[in-house]
């Protein structure tokens, strides 16, 4: 029994089959996928994006594949101050940015951890492993 899982996991990769489906049948108006990689494609990757990525698959392996809004939202989240940060972590403009991360990651497993652990994990590799360049504590 897994205690630890994302609660959305199952109809967040359903809903993504769905996605997929409609773009193959070249459906005029596609509903929002956030982990879509056609509707999201990677323009720009950059470094400071995939240290952060490097370290997220430490904590948690069953990530995949991101795309613009998930560099997007990282860039969004450095671009706010620790304390902004903190402040809005569980209601307001950074947890809206870390949900929209999280939303839109491809896992290839339903993932170990829980949405909030998740969120927490992005806080600390934004916080630490990249203002603070504490990767390999």
């Amino acid at each position: 029994m897994i205690l630890y899982t994302m609660e959305w996991y199952h109809q967040w990769e359903s809903e993504y089959r769905t996605h997929k489906e409609e773009h193959e049948l070249e459906t005029k108006e596609l509903d929002e996928c956030l982990n879509c990689e056609l509707c999201y494609p990677v323009e720009n990757e950059p470094i400071v994006f995939k240290k952060f990525w490097d370290a997220l698959f430490k904590f948690e392996d069953a990530i995949t594949i991101y795309n613009n809004v998930t560099i997007k939202g990282v860039l969004d989240l450095l671009s706010m101050n620790n304390s902004e940060r903190e402040d809005t972590i569980h209601k307001g403009r950074c947890r809206d940015i870390m949900d929209r991360i999280t939303e839109s990651i491809r896992y290839r497993i339903q993932p170990k951890i829980k949405e909030k652990g998740l969120r927490t994990i992005i806080l600390v590799i934004v916080r630490d492993c990249i203002e603070r360049n504490l990767e390999n504590e």
